[in-house]
């Protein structure tokens, strides 16, 4: 097993299709293993998680715009709890404004681009 295959990550998207897909690809082409894969399908179900789990995760991907608490939000809970969980914001939207962005922040991925994304992870944990 690679070191990449055990880190925990959490993937953010209120459309299941998106983390299903997004798992998915994680899994095959990243090797990191199903249950180590956590799902949340808004900003507000995340922050609870990370709350609940203990600031746990290696990784956060997630979707800009969502109802009940959205990216940008989720990013400045973040920074906000010095987690050193490193982020990706995976939206439709590149025309976003994010004003706060910590050390971890990897940056903003286009959702068509399922392999940058991919691409984005392998790079930082391996």
């Amino acid at each position: 097993m690679n070191s990449l295959s055990t880190r925990k990550i959490l993937l953010v998207d209120d459309n299941p299709s998106i983390l299903e897909m997004v798992k998915a690809e994680l899994c095959l082409r990243a090797g990191i293993l199903p249950e180590n894969i956590n799902l949340a399908s808004s900003g507000n179900s995340a922050i609870a998680l990370i709350i609940r789990s203990g600031d746990i995760f290696d990784l956060i991907v997630s979707d800009f715009n969502m109802p009940d608490g959205n990216g940008k939000e989720l990013l400045e809970f973040v920074i906000q709890q010095n987690s050193k969980a490193y982020f990706i914001l995976f939206t439709a939207t590149l025309d976003i404004q994010i004003p706060t962005t910590g050390p971890n922040f990897l940056g903003v991925i286009e959702k068509h681009l399922l392999s940058a994304l991919t691409s984005r992870i392998l790079k930082t944990f391996l």
